[in-house]
């Protein structure tokens, strides 16, 4: 149960320093925004002190007023750019002289001196305070004399070099803190910014934490005092070895100056600097580039050594790392030529290899066709050579049918010669010449014959072509087809064209075997083709395909 509880904790912990990773790096990306835009915010409070500007240019203006306007228009440059803030003071102290008002003189240097060890004139802006009569300073002003009082030693503390004078100095700070807590305090004034600043003096870490805490979930990030509570908090949780929350509050204090358009500032040197000792250089790099314009701009002599001694550090790792990245640039740079070179040669090869084969595969294209080609010769060969064996075997066919017929009527004759022998013998014999006679002249015996040969032609044609005759009227027109007569097989027309069937084209030889004139034989196949049903000229051939023989 122990070790479960132990491993929820911990996992409750990583989950939660993840998230507060993942927080930290949210908000650094809102102050590069910010960052990014600093110049909308400069354009911003320019455009208020210039309205400031146009007021004083109002002919009417009482010294009161024009007083107020310079005293408004110095809070906005104090911690914006000091040379500016100059003529104003000039002016105010001018005012003072000719209304003789010891409350604005005492005012006007107390300002003044503010301005003086923000440029880090802190000799000037002592004997410009020690200058001030401490019974004739109001108790309106007397929280800011004490106020710029600790300011100055603040700022030498920062600058001494010798601890011995530093600690002298933090000491006077702290003796001013003091004083101003009292006078607020007197005056029963809460502000919890110099309450915090007091107990962070004293180290009561605890109690400013617990103060500052409450005080920073109340205000508004576009007021300089959320810039300072987060930059008080940050500093209380670097003395409580918190990096995480410090580097927090540092970025929201950035985010508030930047906005505020506030140049005299510690928060982003202290975020440059906490970022380069992370490792994060060329964010650090950045960071510390805008501290050392906004401190140059502002003319905040203290700012500006402290982020030049810290710019030093940072520039000379930036410039490590640049080297570093440029000669590992170099080397890739190097490398990649060497593969580009490879690539090139690569690619020569490859194109070489790819006009090889784009010849091979056009010549192996070429043979494809040729070959191609000669299949196509060779199958219209082969099947010519099918279609003259199938002529050859239906040729034979025929032959072998009509040699049949042949020898059989051969046959039939000689038997038929032989009993006409012996009639004619008979009849010599018997003397019947006149019967004899009679009988050579008739012609039926001839014709009884022709019959019996037409009879036997159209048997053994049909034997091969059983379906000449629908298919020979399906070549004519539907009026003009023949119907055989009863007991007939092929009238004349189709006889003549079973010869054609057969091969005989010659008239001649058809009207021979027929015993037609050839003239005759024209005429019926004249006759014949005009009644075709497609074209006359291709009649006959279309004849020829008729009951083709297939093997």
């Amino acid at each position: 149960m122990k070790k479960a509880i132990l491993l929820i904790l911990f996992c409750l912990s990583i989950t939660g320093l993840m998230a507060q990773n993942q927080e930290i790096q949210d908000l650094l990306k809102q102050l590069d925004q910010t960052i990014s835009e600093r110049g909308k915010y400069m354009n911003e409070k320019e455009s208020r002190m210039n309205e400031l500007k146009v007021m004083l240019k109002q002919a009417n203006l009482t010294d009161e007023q024009r007083y107020g306007i310079n005293l408004r228009l110095l809070r906005e440059y104090k911690l914006y750019t000091c040379d500016s803030s100059l003529k104003y003071l000039a002016d105010n102290k001018r005012l003072a002289a000719k209304q003789k008002n010891k409350d604005w003189e005492n005012e006007t240097k107390i300002f003044h001196a503010s301005v003086l060890s923000v440029m880090g004139m802190y000799k000037e802006a002592l004997d410009l305070l020690n200058s001030i009569v401490k019974s004739s300073v109001t108790d309106r002003l007397k929280r800011d004399y004490f106020d710029i009082y600790a300011q100055v030693y603040d700022y030498l503390g920062e600058y001494a070099s010798d601890s011995h004078y530093r600690q002298s100095y933090q000491q006077l700070n702290r003796l001013y803190r003091d004083s101003v807590y009292a006078v607020l305090k007197k005056e029963k004034i809460n502000d919890p910014i110099v309450e915090g600043d007091r107990l962070i003096t004293f180290q009561k870490w605890s109690g400013a934490l617990d103060l500052l805490s409450k005080f920073f979930v109340s205000i508004q990030q576009e007021d300089h005092a959320y810039a300072c509570a987060a930059f008080q908090l940050a500093y209380i949780y670097h003395h409580q070895n918190n990096a995480l929350l410090r580097k927090k509050y540092l970025i929201l204090s950035a985010i508030s100056d930047t906005k505020a358009a506030i140049k005299e500032n510690t928060s982003l040197r202290l975020l440059a600097s906490m970022l380069f000792e992370e490792g994060d250089i060329d964010r650090s790099y950045a960071y510390i580039k805008y501290s050392l314009e906004d401190a140059t701009f502002c003319n905040a002599r203290v700012r500006t050594m402290a982020v030049t001694q810290t710019m030093t550090i940072i520039d000379k790792a930036y410039t490590l790392k640049r080297d570093k990245s440029r000669r590992q640039l170099i080397l890739f740079l190097g490398l990649i030529s060497a593969l580009s070179v490879f690539l090139v040669i690569s690619l020569v090869l490859q194109y070489r290899q790819m006009k090889k084969l784009s010849a091979a595969r056009l010549e192996l294209r070429e043979f494809n066709d040729e070959l191609h080609q000669m299949n196509i010769v060779l199958n219209e060969a082969n099947e010519q050579q099918r279609k003259d064996n199938l002529k050859l075997k239906e040729s034979n066919r025929i032959k072998e049918e009509y040699v049949g017929q042949f020898m059989n009527l051969c046959s039939s004759y000689i038997d038929k010669l032989e009993e006409y022998r012996k009639l004619v013998n008979r009849k010599v014999s018997a003397g019947q010449i006149e019967d004899l006679f009679k009988m050579t002249k008739s012609t039926l015996l001839i014709d009884t014959e022709l019959k019996e040969f037409y009879k036997n032609f159209d048997s053994s044609f049909l034997q091969l072509f059983p379906s000449f005759v629908e298919e020979f009227n399906e070549l004519l027109v539907p009026e003009e087809r023949f119907v055989m007569k009863k007991g007939e097989l092929l009238n004349t027309e189709m006889r003549i064209f079973a010869l054609i069937r057969l091969g005989i084209s010659d008239s001649f030889k058809i009207a021979k075997f027929l015993r037609y004139s050839s003239q005759t034989i024209y005429n019926y196949r004249t006759k014949v083709k005009n009644k075709a049903l497609g074209s006359r000229d291709d009649f006959e051939s279309n004849v020829l395909k008729i009951g083709s023989f297939v093997a």
